[in-house]
């Protein structure tokens, strides 16, 4: 049976977090995880490359909020090639339709969350 990996690809680092990357890593692999994905809302700026620490994976990830689909297609298409991983934060029916009818939108996060 092949070896079961966990990885978390929603973490938030400063600013939108409370934790610096060194604190996230240092945690994650105490809880048994083989990688995390660094994430900020809307934003690939400051994130790490996904270069990974000593056996422990790193990926870019940004997490996308936006108010309205057409909204959300630019700026799947901005950031799709500067991240490993794209998440779209959903939480209304049309955020959630066009996300997931969207192949370049890896996650769907929050889909029954309301924004605000």
């Amino acid at each position: 049976m092949a070896e079961r990996l966990f990885y978390d690809l929603s973490i938030h680092s400063v600013p939108d977090g409370k934790n610096t990357v060194q604190e996230l890593v240092s945690m994650a692999k105490h809880l048994g995880f083989a990688g995390i994905g660094l994430s900020n809302h809307s934003t690939a700026e400051g994130l790490l490359k996904s270069d990974g620490i000593e056996g422990f994976d790193i990926f870019r990830t940004v997490e996308i909020v936006a108010s309205n689909p057409s909204k959300l297609h630019g700026l799947v298409g901005k950031y799709r090639n500067n991240v490993d991983v794209l998440a779209v934060h959903g939480g209304d029916e049309g955020i959630n339709r066009a996300a997931l009818e969207n192949s370049n939108v890896d996650v769907l996060l929050h889909p029954s969350t309301p924004k605000g």
